[in-house]
C-alpha cells in the first residue's frame, strides 16, 4: 500500500484474505495490519525483490494532514 489514503487502500478487503501487506510504517490503520516499512528499506514481496521510495504525501488541501506516502522499485 502507498499510503493511507481511502482512495488508495481498501482496508477491508486487505484485510480478509489474510495474505501479507506492506506499507508505510507511519500508516495508522487499526484494522489492518501491515508489515511496516520505511524508504529506501528493501524486502521481499510474493518472491520479488522490492525497495521502498519516497516519504511524505504531496500538500493536497490545507484541511488534510499529509502522510506518510511510498512507492516501491
Amino acid at each position: 500500500m502507498t499510503h493511507e489514503h481511502a482512495d488508495h487502500v481498501d482496508v477491508l478487503r486487505l484485510a480478509g484474505p489474510g495474505v501479507p501487506v506492506y506499507g508505510p510504517a507511519a500508516s495508522d490503520l487499526p484494522r489492518l495490519k501491515a508489515n511496516e516499512v520505511t524508504s529506501g528499506m528493501e524486502f521481499t514481496a510474493a518472491g520479488f525483490r522490492v525497495r521502498a521510495v519516497g516519504e511524505r504525501h504531496a500538500f493536497v488541501h490545507a484541511s488534510r494532514p499529509d502522510c506518510a506516502n511510498l512507492g516501491t522499485l
